[in-house]
Parts: C-alpha cells; structure tokens; sequence
C-alpha cells in the first residue's frame, strides 16, 4: 500500500466547484486504430491514445467501431467523462488519505476485496468500471483521471485542529495502466506466457 498523508493545510479544496466545461475525454486502450462517429461527426483515433472533444449538454449518438449506434446524454457539470468507443473496461482504484494507520483504518480495509483481471487476481480497494460514457461530475467517482497520478497530499478546506480525516479518493485507470502500477497486488496469476 502507498503510505499517504494528509496535509494540513487551508489553502486548497478537496473537490472544488467547477465551472461547467464541455470537455469529454475519448479513449482508444486498444492496439487497434479505430473510426467512430460521434452526431454524425468522423473521429480517428490510434491506438493506445486519447484525445478530447467538446460535447453541449444532451442527448448525444456514438457510432462504435462495430457500427452500432449508442445513445447517451452528458449533463450539466459533467467534465472529464470518459468516451469509451470501444467498450472497454477500467479499474477504479481508491487510496486513502489519512493519518490513521492502515491496521486500525476499518472503513479502507472493508474495501479491499479480492477482483479478477485478464485472468490475474488482485487484494486491492478496486472496482471494475466501464461503458460506452463513463459520467464524472466533480471528482466522481474517480478524482485522479487516466493520464494522472495520486498526489502525496491532499489539501482541505476549514481544517479542524485535532479532527482526523479519512478520505477515500479514488483513480482511474485503463487496464494494461493498472497491471503495470499494481502489479504488487497480484494474489493469483492465471495467465500462462
């Protein structure tokens, strides 16, 4: 586990009021280039890559690679969404930031659990995640995107001295993005190379 503190500092926000942006993230995990559509509009993407597109609140339409068309809506205040052309799956992982020993931290504990990846096992706080829109509002569900890594710190708004905090703040990650990060937490390896 990542040994994490908790600043105690006044200056920053946990998770701050946003102004609405349109920004959707598209993500290709694949070894594959792919097309799609996205309201009729052509996309390209190669593999392995990411790009961003704006998208108004509403009802949208997703042409997959496959041809089938998939309807979904953004709404208001959701920014960094995942468009996930491919359907994909992504590993939700959660740290806690806290001063309280892992040993006696019963709120972290009870989300480890044990969770099958491309026939690996791992003992960790994860959750499969995935969809054709994966909805983020506001550092929901995950606060750390794809591309981002978990800061050391996390600074609160109106600390309370002698409070103690236990946040659980959560990352997103591709799948092959995770295996590589947390390959420590494997219990279980079904994969024959």
């Amino acid at each position: 586990m990542k040994n994490i503190f908790l600043s105690l500092g006044l200056a920053s926000v946990l998770f701050s009021c946003s102004k609405q942006n349109n920004t959707v993230i598209v993500d290709n995990p694949t070894d594959k280039a792919i097309s799609f559509e996205v309201d009729g509009k052509p996309y390209k993407m190669e593999p392995n890559s990411t790009q961003n597109i704006e998208l108004e609140n509403g009802n949208h339409t997703l042409k997959t690679p496959e041809g089938k068309e998939i309807n979904f809506e953004k709404s208001e205040w959701q920014s960094g969404s995942i468009l996930n052309p491919t359907n994909s799956e992504y590993v939700l992982y959660t740290e806690a930031y806290t001063e309280i020993p892992f040993e006696q931290n019963r709120m972290y504990k009870m989300m480890f659990k044990n969770v099958k990846i491309d026939g690996k096992t791992y003992y960790a706080p994860i959750e499969i995640t995935g969809g054709y829109y994966i909805p983020h509002r506001d550092g929901a569900p995950w606060k750390f995107g794809l591309d981002e890594d978990f800061t050391e710190t996390i600074d609160i708004q109106n600390y309370k001295e002698g409070s103690t905090y236990n946040l659980m703040i959560a990352k997103i990650y591709r799948k092959k993005d995770f295996a590589k990060k947390h390959a420590d937490e494997v219990v279980e390896d079904d994969v024959v190379e």
